[in-house]
């Protein structure tokens, strides 16, 4: 077939087996389950909507490798095929005799006999209603052996080691067409990790704010560097970082990150780098507090960000340096006496098991909390007093008071009077708040 001599202006692709190699490829991925039918379909619709002579010989090489078992795996798109396969013929036949009854059709660029085209286009047709009707020819394939027999003890492997893969098709490739062809707009969606930017209208007015912010915060590239050394590895995460590190205060930060008008998982990101840069700091800055309860105040988004960041923190004790620690309870102290946050975000911590470093943690979180006013304290504990499902919590905060709080100090001969006066009147007032504290809770009862 390939030697055979065919007219000069033939279609190029014709002449050239690289289209029918390829095909054949993608077909026997199908019968092999590798990718979806919905590939296959895509490209018999390609076909049908040009219908040239290529067109036909790969069709007509599609139906006869996998017609049965497209049949089976979506019989309602195969009716919308045999529908505009219908109507492709229909319309060709029109054209032929809107011609004047020529000899030739130019279903192709070049010129090809009329008695040709229609031969194929009815042995097109009359696969796929053979498809439609279920009607096999003894020289059809069906499911059993649309795989090619050079291919059978491959098939056979594949089934006796991968049988409930094979069976119901469950690592097939999801992907069509359209995805292909769009990789550049779209990307690579179906590659884990696979990263791409959204050539949208939105996306191209969202980084023009970020811009802008960007160009109002900073007037170098100081801020920019610097979020690079911070790990700062996406645009929009470098955007926020240069938009809270170059604010005047917190209002301003927060005027300018509300301006961005970020939504779902691209708002999270704003309390997930304000976290990053408020731990990274050599000791703690309020600046971030401010900013932190202003951001949980307006939006109950940032609240349930925040909490799953420190849910986080808990996870990993041992992953996380000291200072980072510390500044973290110092954020979270700042956030709950100005009830931004609620003592309820520390009850999936186990109390009675906790880490040096969580120890060090809590300490510091309770010591600067029981250091604020009685009524602060009060409301603080109240809020978690009357929630049953809050009683392991309950318990754990009293648990940590009398293991770490109240326990009495080692003496130290080397410090003088003064220090030891001044070391327990400190005490005085810590076992004050921490019994205001418990009453609050309703916890006075124990020990």
């Amino acid at each position: 077939v390939a030697g055979r001599p065919r007219p000069r202006q033939q279609h190029a692709l014709i002449a050239d087996k690289g289209p029918h190699n390829l095909m054949l490829f993608l077909t026997t991925l199908y019968n092999f389950r590798v990718v979806h039918c919905g590939l296959i379909y895509d490209f018999v619709r390609r076909f049908l909507g040009r219908l040239e002579g290529i067109d036909i010989e790969l069709l007509l090489l599609v139906l006869r490798q996998c017609g049965w078992r497209m049949r089976e795996d979506d019989p309602a798109a195969l009716k919308q095929i045999v529908i505009l396969t219908r109507e492709r013929a229909k319309a060709m036949e029109e054209a032929a005799k809107r011609q004047g009854g020529e000899a030739e059709v130019r279903a192709v660029e070049g010129q090809q006999p009329q008695a040709q085209s229609h031969v194929r286009i009815r042995v097109l047709l009359d696969m796929i209603f053979d498809l439609k009707n279920n009607k096999r020819r003894s020289s059809s394939s069906g499911p059993a052996n649309s795989v090619d027999r050079r291919s059978q003890p491959l098939w056979a492997w594949l089934r006796a080691n991968f049988a409930e893969e094979v069976g119901r098709g469950s690592s097939e490739l999801q992907v069509g067409l359209e995805d292909f062809l769009n990789i550049s707009t779209r990307g690579r969606w179906w590659l884990t990790g696979a990263a791409w930017a959204k050539a949208d209208e939105e996306g191209r007015k969202l980084e023009q704010r970020v811009r802008n912010e960007m160009d109002s915060a900073t007037s170098s590239s100081d801020l920019m560097y610097l979020a690079q050394e911070m790990r700062m590895n996406t645009a929009l995460r470098r955007s926020i970082f240069c938009v809270i590190m170059g604010a005047n205060d917190y209002l301003d930060a927060f005027e300018k990150l509300d301006r961005l008008k970020l939504t779902g998982s691209k708002a999270r990101e704003i309390v997930r780098v304000l976290a990053h840069c408020c731990s990274s700091e050599s000791s703690f800055n309020p600046y971030y507090g401010f900013l932190a309860g202003k951001l949980c105040g307006s939006h109950r988004a940032h609240k349930f960000t925040l909490q799953l960041v420190y849910w986080d923190l808990f996870k990993r004790w041992s992953e996380v340096p000291e200072r980072r620690v510390v500044n973290m309870a110092c954020l979270a102290a700042h956030l709950i006496a100005s009830f931004s946050m609620s003592l309820s975000i520390f009850k999936v911590v186990e109390f009675e098991r906790l880490e040096d470093i969580a120890v060090k943690f809590f300490y510091t979180v309770f010591r600067k909390v029981l250091a604020a006013k009685d009524s602060v304290i009060i409301s603080m504990f109240e809020r978690i007093s009357d929630k049953f499902e809050l009683e392991p919590l309950r318990d754990g905060i009293w648990y940590f008071f009398q293991q770490y709080l109240l326990v009495k100090p080692k003496k130290s001969q080397s410090m003088s009077q003064e220090k030891k006066m001044e070391k327990k009147i400190e005490r005085a007032k810590l076992r004050r708040a921490i019994k205001i504290a418990l009453k609050a809770m309703k916890q006075t009862g124990k020990g």
